[in-house]
């Protein structure tokens, strides 16, 4: 025997939702589309890696005015659509790859960082960080989060991002204004921490091998940069 059971009466609010929804979580929602159809950072880089073949072929032979330091002779575009520019390009790519000076410091990081997502140590974190931190105080501590990931190297990018997003989507806000407060200190004090990073060291390589084209014997150390970056940590 079938039995009717009524079900219960649902009210809705008259209001739509979109137009109760703030112009900025719409402006926000738009973003959020438009980065969603951008094609994948792989395939960007091969764009732009075609961008750059084409517009070598295009300029080719042109004089900008610049010499090279070293031997005081113009510097001129090459043309990397030969078959001569590819086959160095080609034969070349492993050593590149492997001599590239961030690439030992990234993959440390990268795995230190995986070892850390998958032991739950920065789910750990982030509970630890919503038991302590009051609403009010959440985007000055994912400001100073984002500082003192510069520790990560490029990697601080795949772990704050996504830890900003999920903070402010638990505290009830945008989870794109959690990646802002995250992104303007990762990506506009690229390098300012208050204390020494892998990045240093970075810089003092790329730095020293620039120096050595005019002075052979010139060196750089890890700290040369960390009063600068100190001094911008603090300021900004």
């Amino acid at each position: 025997m079938n039995v009717a059971v009524p079900l219960p009466k649902v009210e809705r609010d008259p209001a739509p939702i979109a137009s109760r929804r703030t112009l900025a979580g719409r402006w926000l929602d738009t973003v959020e589309r438009i980065g969603n159809r951008c094609p994948d950072p792989i395939l960007l880089f091969v764009i732009a890696l075609g961008v750059t073949w084409v517009l070598s072929r295009l300029l080719v032979g042109v004089d900008f005015g610049l010499a090279d330091p070293r031997t005081g002779q113009p510097l001129r575009i090459n043309d990397q659509l030969t078959l001569e520019a590819m086959a160095t390009f080609l034969g070349g790519m492993t050593q590149t790859y492997v001599t590239f000076p961030p690439m030992g410091m990234v993959l440390v990081m990268v795995l230190g960082v995986g070892v850390a997502e998958r032991s739950g140590l920065l789910g750990a974190a982030l509970r630890g960080v919503l038991a302590i931190a009051p609403p009010r105080l959440l985007t000055p501590l994912l400001v100073l989060a984002g500082i003192l990931a510069h520790v990560l190297s490029d990697s601080a990018v795949v772990v704050v991002l996504p830890l900003g997003a999920a903070l402010f989507y638990v505290a009830g806000r945008h989870p794109l204004l959690g990646i802002v407060a995250t992104l303007a200190p990762l990506m506009g004090l690229m390098f300012a921490n208050v204390i020494p990073i892998s990045l240093d060291a970075i810089l003092a390589g790329f730095t020293e091998s620039g120096a050595r084209l005019l002075a052979p014997s010139y060196q750089v150390t890890p700290l040369n940069n960390f009063w600068l970056a100190l001094a911008t940590a603090v300021i900004a």
